[in-house]
């Protein structure tokens, strides 16, 4: 690929030289940066799709390849992509938009669409440390357990189930204040972020 006239203008003034060629050697170091920046977008996009397809296999209830359309939402923020509700349903297809089923490859464009157009380039969990990671873990494998339909979702008591399986205890006042806080649309039931 060519190198931006940009980066080259840039590379000149780093080295000191001018006109419009570069010696091997200066185009074998960037042409090996260009090449190591390659292969980490190629795995951050790996990484990307395998997030997404996780998630979408949580919500592919009947196991068939395909999810609701309103369960787009879901996969997204499951897999690390918060965005508004309104823009999830405009990044779909017409077809999807009035009511049709989802299959994984349109869901990965929709999460395109959205980076894009929101400007995210990486899923946008937070580090965490290895405790912390470990915990969030044991959480997510708990609240799988006890994600009965699969749904993404789970109620006040399966949170609760979930929480015991984890080694984690809360007072009845405590615990309803945290779940109060974690059901923001007040359904009753909160989804693992």
């Amino acid at each position: 690929a060519p190198i931006p006239k940009a980066a080259l203008a840039s590379l000149r003034e780093r080295t000191g030289r001018g006109g419009d060629e570069l010696d091997f050697a200066t185009f074998a170091w960037v042409a090996s940066v260009a090449f190591v920046e390659h292969l980490r977008q190629q795995s951050e996009r790996e990484e990307t799709i395998a997030s997404i397809r996780k998630a979408f296999d949580r919500c592919d209830r009947r196991r068939v390849g395909l999810i609701e359309t309103a369960d787009c939402e879901h996969v997204l923020r499951d897999a690390g992509l918060q965005v508004p509700s309104d823009a999830v349903r405009s990044a779909m297809p017409a077809k999807q938009r009035s009511g049709d089923d989802l299959d994984l490859i349109t869901t990965v464009r929709i999460w395109d669409e959205l980076v894009s157009v929101f400007g995210y380039t990486t899923r946008l969990l937070p580090e965490m440390s290895a405790e912390d990671r470990a915990q969030r873990n044991a959480l997510r494998k708990a609240f799988d357990k006890y994600d009965k339909d699969g749904s993404g979702s789970i109620t006040k008591l399966e949170l609760v189930q979930a929480f015991r399986a984890a080694g984690m205890s809360f007072d009845a006042k405590t615990f309803g204040e945290v779940f109060n806080k974690a059901d923001t649309d007040k359904s009753g039931t909160i989804d693992f972020k």
